[in-house]
């Protein structure tokens, strides 16, 4: 009797063994899958994180373009606003430059020139821009009236 239940204890101790195995195997193969499971959300995890750092670079690049755009807008705007007061202080230098040759010209000589309606004097010539006193003083002025009657009647042409 002794002999079977020294089998017989054996047999249950291979039993336990045998159980504490595949106990051991279904543990160990439980934590290879919840590892598996891990490592897979990671990745997931991972693969997110970047798509969102993506999407959050590509809006901020769209943002910064958006403010490079809005600059270089206002600078066109202000090259074109120079431009133009650049034009306009070219077109009162060029006025005010005509003016002062017309201040500064000598009286134009009716006897070289030819009587016509554009010939007789210069409208700035300081004759015809002084101010009266009355208007009988400017009819009393001979000089005003120079015209078509008072210029010579004999013209000379060019000799070729």
């Amino acid at each position: 009797a002794d002999i079977c239940n020294d089998a017989e204890h054996r047999g249950h101790s291979k039993l336990e063994r045998m159980e504490e195995k595949s106990e051991e195997v279904a543990r160990q193969a439980g934590e290879r899958q919840r590892r598996r499971l891990l490592e897979n959300a990671e990745r997931s995890m991972k693969f997110v994180n970047a798509a969102e750092k993506l999407g959050n670079l590509e809006r901020q690049a769209e943002y910064r373009k958006g403010l490079v755009q809005e600059r270089l807008y206002e600078k066109a705007q202000q090259v074109e606003a120079l431009k133009n007061l650049k034009g306009h202080f070219a077109l009162q230098r060029r006025e005010r430059n005509v003016r002062q040759a017309a201040l500064r010209s000598l009286p134009v000589n009716l006897r070289s020139i030819s009587p016509g309606p554009s010939h007789y004097v210069s409208p700035f010539h300081p004759s015809v821009l002084r101010p009266f006193e009355s208007v009988s003083d400017a009819l009393r002025d001979r000089s005003f009236f120079s015209g078509p009657a008072n210029a010579s009647t004999s013209v000379q042409l060019p000799s070729a």
